[in-house]
């Protein structure tokens, strides 16, 4: 783990990362947002289900893969995200 700005951007450089996804979280501690990676084959039954805080969904791939990616049917229930937001566009989640 890095204990200063300096080693975190070395960390950074040595492990050749492309992004940081930080998730935001409220004061109780909810997810406000999450990102999927493209290499996800699959979202498990009540993966956020009930999250009610969970605004946004990004999904690192295109949305050909997120409509080829086996969803079970209760993966979201009761989340208020509408939408997933692809690299390509927006899947409605309606």
């Amino acid at each position: 783990m890095a204990r200063s700005a300096q080693e975190f951007m070395q960390m950074i450089q040595e492990n050749d990362i492309k992004m940081i996804d930080f998730k935001i979280v409220d004061i109780n501690g909810q997810f406000r947002h999450v990102t999927i990676p493209a290499s996800t084959q699959y979202i498990e039954s009540w993966a956020f289900a009930d999250c009610t805080s969970l605004e946004s969904i990004t999904f690192e791939g295109t949305m050909e893969q997120w409509n080829w990616l086996y969803n079970y049917t209760t993966w979201n229930q009761n989340v208020p995200a509408t939408q997933v937001v692809c690299s390509d566009g927006i899947v409605s989640l309606n």
